[in-house]
Parts: structure tokens; sequence; C-alpha cells
């Protein structure tokens, strides 16, 4: 699988490897030519951990900005939360289901990964990793 969101990537890889589905265990990594993108991969990372950000996914479609940004408020000051437009002829006012929250520090950043990875909010269970790019 191709993933648009290099953190959606993320998320799957480390919750689907080793999942037992038809009998088998998943086998989920990188793909066979990830060594030659090893290096600008790191240098994006590196440059990712300037930030104090964190990937949100599985975000319900009725909750707005405002709404995931004051939850998140929990764990420290959120300086900026962002979710992801729909696009399209009929995408109208609504997001894509993920997003992005930026907190003022790293300890706070962690907190809210930890705390509220898998934690059911509207009905959905949230996504929380660490933000990669």
């Amino acid at each position: 699988m191709e993933y648009e969101i290099p953190e959606a990537a993320l998320l799957a890889q480390e919750s689907m490897n080793g999942v037992l589905m038809g009998g088998r265990n998943l086998k989920v990594g990188r793909p066979s030519n990830m060594p030659q993108a090893q290096p600008i991969i790191e240098m994006v990372m590196q440059e990712a951990k300037a930030y104090h950000r964190v990937y949100v996914a599985s975000v319900h479609p009725d909750l707005s900005e405002s709404d995931l940004k004051s939850v998140f408020e929990a764990f420290g000051e959120v300086t900026k939360c962002q979710l992801a437009r729909a696009t399209g002829p009929n995408a109208g006012s609504g997001h894509r289901g993920f997003g992005y929250l930026e907190f003022s520090n790293a300890q706070s950043a962690n907190e809210a990964i930890a705390g509220m990875n898998m934690f059911d909010l509207g009905g959905q269970y949230l996504r929380v990793g660490k933000c990669i790019t």
C-alpha cells in the first residue's frame, strides 16, 4: 500500500505489523527501495524535531478544529490546530478525517500522544502519533 501522508504510513506499520489475518501474521514494512530514500527521510525527520507537532487521524466528521484543540489543550498549550480540508466538488466545508496539532513544548506533545492514542472521541478511536514531516 502507498499512503499520501507519511504519518499515516508510520501508524499503519506500527499497528498492523504482526497482526493475525487469515491464519497468518502480517508483515508490514517499508518498500524495498527504502535504502535509497533513507537519507532524505532522516533529514526531514530531523527538521521536524524542531516543532512539537502530532498527527491525529480518524477524526469524526462532525468535529471542528476548535473542538479538537479544546480536547488536546488538557495536555498543554496548543499553538496550532489544522484539519486537512476535504477537496472536490462535493467537499463542502468538511475535513478529511486527519490533521495536525502543534504544542508549545515537547513534553505536552508526548503526553498528548500517550494519552489520546486510541481515545474514543465522538464514537471514533483517534490515532495519534509523532509528526515526522
